[in-house]
């Protein structure tokens, strides 16, 4: 029984992921907004991170690349224009998309 309880235990610290302060400060400024706008902003974080990380050789240039592609950033601007549009009624909304660079 003793075993058990212990790898239990084991088992938890093991899985436990960390949460970061930018993690939960995201999670703070999308709480509340509808599931495009925060699927919308991930991507916006993915493709900031990505945008400006320095391709030194061909793999990373390609993981660069592959990454960009995944967070669709050549459709994150026109993206973007479509849910300002979409929630144009809602200026709580439209402010955390439009400020969201500024997190």
């Amino acid at each position: 029984m003793k075993v058990i309880f212990l790898y239990s235990i084991i088992i938890a610290i093991l899985t436990h992921a960390e949460v970061t302060p930018w993690e939960l400060k995201f999670k703070a400024y999308v709480k509340g907004l509808p599931s495009d706008v925060t699927e919308l902003l991930q991507r916006t974080d993915k493709c900031n991170h990505w945008g400006g990380e320095e391709p030194y050789d061909k793999e990373r240039a390609n993981e660069i690349a592959a990454a960009m592609k995944e967070a669709r950033c050549d459709f994150l601007e026109e993206d973007t224009k479509s849910l300002i549009k979409k929630y144009n009624s809602e200026p709580k909304i439209v402010d955390k998309i439009k400020n969201f660079s500024s997190l």
